[in-house]
């Protein structure tokens, strides 16, 4: 979490232990979810689709930040075009 990735990374973490307490350290150090071992094929793959939805949410949001401040510039350059040919008349 603390590389400053650009991109949002989805952590699951992959652990022996069963209580909660350490399953919570786990979590409030950055990890998104969590699996106990010995680990089930079937919940992994549907803990993956999860993280799949979310990162698919995470770029369509950047993207769409991304494309909102175009837009911002664009409507920032028309209006100093604006006001030069306004001072220039």
């Amino acid at each position: 979490r603390k590389m400053g990735a650009e991109a949002y990374t989805y952590v699951i973490l992959l652990t022996s232990k069963f209580e909660k307490n350490d399953r919570l350290i786990g979590l409030n150090s950055g990890a998104d979810d969590f699996i106990t071992k010995p680990f089930d094929r079937s919940e992994l793959s549907a803990r993956l689709g999860v993280a799949q939805r979310i990162l698919r949410m995470e770029t369509e949001l950047r993207d769409a930040k991304e494309r909102i401040e175009e837009k911002r510039n664009q409507e920032i350059e028309i209006g100093a075009n604006i006001q030069r040919s306004l001072l220039m008349a």
